[in-house]
């Protein structure tokens, strides 16, 4: 997959300590269901024992096409002909259009390989630039679990 300035593998062990960086950061996991800061070990145990085992779930890492550099994280969970996004985006490469471009791109790998016709997304209610990216993209608030809202999209 890629799109003009991203393109995408599925996440290798390599990537445990970007991905640790990137999920650490405290203005990135004050949006989660559970937010804390992991540890390298944690995320060893999850790629491991239970991310091989989940088979509705992969995990990719964004590649920056013009630096080669790692510039994000994006995963998709399938549940029948749904499919839910979820991203994040490394500091340096923030507010560049990146995280938009890449859920563009994996909602249209998601509908044409996939089968998917439905996107959804849980998004912390104080993330004002993903909640701005999924009004964006044409996602519809569908429910609310506090602090998380529900979205979805027709693909």
């Amino acid at each position: 997959m890629e799109s003009s300035r991203l393109f995408f593998r599925e996440i290798e062990e390599d990537d445990s300590a970007f991905i640790v960086d990137v999920r650490s950061d405290p203005e990135v996991y004050r949006y989660f269901v559970d937010p804390h800061r992991i540890t390298l070990e944690e995320h060893l145990n999850w790629f491991r024992n239970i991310y091989p085992h989940n088979d509705r779930r992969t995990d990719y890492i964004a590649v920056d096409k013009a630096s080669g550099e790692r510039a994000g994280v994006f995963g998709l969970i399938k549940d029948g002909d749904s499919v839910e996004i979820n991203y994040l985006i490394a500091k340096p490469f923030q507010r560049q259009g990146l995280a938009t471009e890449g859920v563009e791109c994996l909602l249209d790998y998601a509908s044409t390989a996939m089968h998917c016709h439905t996107a959804l997304a849980e998004i912390h209610e104080n993330n004002v630039a993903s909640l701005a990216l999924a009004e964006k993209l044409g996602f519809v608030q569908t429910g609310k679990k506090d602090p998380i809202l529900y979205f979805e999209k027709q693909i």
